[in-house]
């Protein structure tokens, strides 16, 4: 498998997992917990694809730095709060569900300003030439 079908594979199960989340959210603690830990595993997966062009984005700054940044924080926490969440079977106290709200809405800045790359992978076939070859 080459490197553009994995990226269409990640960001294929990173949307259709992020959805299972959430539609899994009132079904119950245990579902909703194994569905949100695919989604983790498939979002370190994205990220790992992605690194170069992520750790370029930081690295320069501005905006589409910032929203990466920012998103990236608020997945950290939604994890981290939905382990202890579980942990402690329901401590409502972490905000766990609103800062899941906020990081799911942030992720229309990441599409948006992503959203070239986003649209050559969902159009292109064949892996780009590379310079110089026959």
């Amino acid at each position: 498998m080459n490197k553009r079908s994995r990226r269409r594979l990640t960001d294929l199960a990173l949307l259709v997992t992020l959805t299972g989340a959430w539609i899994t959210h009132e079904a119950g603690m245990l579902l909703h917990s194994l569905v949100s830990l695919v989604f983790t595993a498939v979002l370190i997966a994205h990220a790992r694809n992605n690194w170069k062009v992520f750790r370029s984005l930081l690295g320069r700054g501005g905006r589409d730095g910032a929203i990466d940044g920012f998103i990236t924080a608020a997945m950290a926490t939604v994890v981290a709060t939905g382990l202890v969440f579980w942990a402690t079977t329901g401590d409502q106290r972490l905000g766990h569900e609103p800062i899941a709200i906020v990081a799911t809405v942030a992720l229309l800045g990441h599409f948006w300003s992503h959203r070239r790359s986003l649209a050559g992978l969902i159009r292109s076939r064949q892996p780009p030439s590379t310079v110089g070859s026959g």
